[in-house]
Parts: structure tokens; C-alpha cells; sequence
């Protein structure tokens, strides 16, 4: 029904939001008790965004419109993705395909790029070319290993192969053997690499490397811009993390559990929070405790050598084992 719609397209970016904000919590506590230390509250990003929301919102003399209108694109680019993928293990509210997302996850990353160079600040500007070399990276695995994907279900004879509802009938493990699942896991290694990437986590930091250039792309934002950006961290985290699940894991828990109604709705629920939050801590929490800042040298050789070459001996494994079964 229509009005159920519109309360789905209402209700799930805010709660989107306070999911991410609470996973963020949730990754400085456990990266924190990973170093030995104590770390911040779980609830310390809310904290964060509420201070910053409450601050003066300082526009430097040398910036133009487009530094004021980025942090608000970047928040509304992620609400509409959302609203295409299946959030909380329940049905997308608007239908669509993986190439649309794909087009759609290149303006949260875009909105920074052009907020930093329009800034006017030197240090923000060099943040925003080192990004630029950071999504020229990420880009070519995530878009081979989908389209991987879609040639998979075109085989399969889906009408569809780029709907995201095709995507979400587990078309990854269909058929394969023991070979064809170790493909799939070095596939799925990638995708975490590649989340990492995209939010500009250790090791692929180099846009936003405080102690280099002070900050980098969002050097001269603060109060409610520095926030906007701050949730739009917190939604592609969400985006990202569901994503994947889409990709991988798009199983849910009510059928195995046999359960329905209500009880199957909360269980699905629960179930999706839970991996996203292990994909969080795999793709974030542990790389950012464990491995130092790539070189901006260093990062295209990361994307368009290590890991394009992984994502394609890992679907070369995939189409062996399918010839072979």
C-alpha cells in the first residue's frame, strides 16, 4: 500500500542512521579494547553529532556554494540507496538495479571531493586529489566482482541479471563445489578491502591523514556540515555492510527457525544487525588495528594489482568449478 511506503521511506533513513552511528560506537569500543585501552563510550558518536549540530557552522571567505550544498548531497545520495537495497533484512521500498547503485555510490565520495577543492584550503585540496586516486581504485574491483555476479544469474536464465532482487536470491553459492566456495570467500575477502576503501579506512586512509595534511578533504567544515559529513560516514558504512550481505549472505534466519509473522520480521532483523556488524568489524575494526597507511604510491598498486588480481582468480576458481560440476 502506498501509505506504507511512504512511512518506509520516512522511517528507514533515521533509523539507518542511528544503526550506523551505534556500529560506529561499536568499532572505536572494540578497536579500543583490541589496543588494551578503554576507549570511548559505544554511544560517544551521538555524542559527537549532537555537539557538532549544537556548534557555529563556519564558512571560510574563499568558498563557494558548492562547499555548503556537499554534506547534504552526500546524506541524500546514501538515503536513496538505502531505500534500493533490502535494509534490515526487509524487501527494498524502491526497485532498481546494481548499476544505478553503483552510479549512486560514487556521489557520497564526489560531494567530499568537491566540498574540499571548493573550500579553498590547500590541505583540503590535496585531500581531495588523494581521494581521487582512492575511487579510481576501489571502483574496478567492486564493479568486476557484480558484474561477475550478473553474468552469473544471466546464465542461470534470470530476465534480470543486474536487479538487486535477483541479486538477493544467494546467486553467489548456486552450484558450486568446494573449489567454487573457496573462490567465493577470496571474492568476499575483496569486498571487505573493498568497504575499507570506500570509507577511507586504514590502510587506504590517505585522503583523510590527519597527521600529513590536517585533516584532509573536510579541513575547513565544522559544526553542522562537519556533522552531515559525520552521518554520511555513519549511512555508507550501513550501505556498504548491507551490500555485501546482498551479495553474500542474503539468507535469513526466520525460515531455518521456522518461525513467522512478527517473530520471523524480529528475527530477520536481529540477524541482519548481526552481519553487519561482524562484516564492520572484519572490513574496519581489524584492518585498522592491524595495518598501517598505505603510500599514495602504494594505493592504486593495492586496487588495480592486489586485489583486481584476486577478484579475478577468485572468479576464474568460480567458473573452473562450474565447468567441472
Amino acid at each position: 500500500m502506498w501509505w506504507i511506503t511512504l512511512i518506509e521511506i520516512a522511517v528507514f533513513p533515521i533509523v539507518a542512521i542511528l544503526l550506523g552511528l551505534l556500529l560506529l560506537g561499536i568499532d572505536r569500543k572494540v578497536a579500543a579494547r583490541m589496543q588494551r585501552r578503554v576507549g570511548p563510550p559505544i554511544l560517544q558518536p551521538f555524542y559527537d553529532v549532537r555537539k557538532l549540530f549544537i556548534k557555529d557552522t563556519v564558512i571560510p571567505k574563499k568558498s563557494t556554494w558548492i562547499f555548503d550544498f556537499m554534506p547534504l548531497l552526500s546524506v541524500v545520495s546514501l538515503f536513496i540507496i538505502i531505500l534500493y537495497l533490502p535494509f534490515m533484512g526487509l524487501s527494498p521500498v524502491l526497485h532498481g538495479d546494481m548499476v544505478f547503485i553503483l552510479y549512486l555510490l560514487i556521489l557520497p565520495s564526489l560531494a567530499k571531493v568537491l566540498g574540499g577543492i571548493s573550500s579553498g584550503s590547500p590541505y583540503a585540496a590535496v585531500g581531495s586529489q588523494r581521494e581521487i586516486t582512492n575511487m579510481m581504485g576501489y571502483e574496478f574491483p567492486l564493479v568486476t566482482i557484480i558484474f561477475f555476479m550478473s553474468w552469473k544469474l544471466f546464465s542461470f536464465g534470470v530476465a534480470k541479471p543486474f536487479s538487486v532482487a535477483s541479486f538477493t536470491s544467494g546467486v553467489m553459492w548456486a552450484g558450486l563445489g568446494t573449489l567454487g566456495i573457496a573462490g567465493a570467500l577470496l571474492l568476499l575477502f575483496v569486498m571487505l578491502l573493498v568497504i575499507a576503501g570506500e570509507l577511507s579506512r586504514p590502510p587506504f586512509d590517505v585522503s583523510s591523514a590527519g597527521e600529513e595534511i590536517a585533516g584532509g578533504i573536510t579541513a575547513e567544515y565544522s559544526g553542522r556540515n562537519l556533522g552531515l559529513f559525520y552521518i554520511a560516514d555513519a549511512l555508507k558504512l550501513i550501505v556498504l555492510t548491507t551490500l555485501v550481505v546482498v551479495l553474500f549472505f542474503p539468507f535469513g534466519i526466520s525460515g531455518f527457525l521456522g518461525i513467522g509473522g512478527w517473530f520471523a520480521l524480529i528475527a530477520d532483523s536481529i540477524f541482519y544487525f548481526i552481519k553487519v556488524l561482524l562484516l564492520m568489524i572484519f572490513s574496519e575494526t581489524v584492518l585498522k588495528t592491524s595495518v598501517s597507511r598505505l603510500k599514495v604510491t602504494q594505493l592504486v598498486n593495492a586496487y588495480w594489482g592486489s586485489l583486481l588480481m584476486l577478484s579475478l582468480l577468485g572468479i576464474f576458481i568460480i567458473f573452473i568449478d562450474m565447468v567441472l560440476s
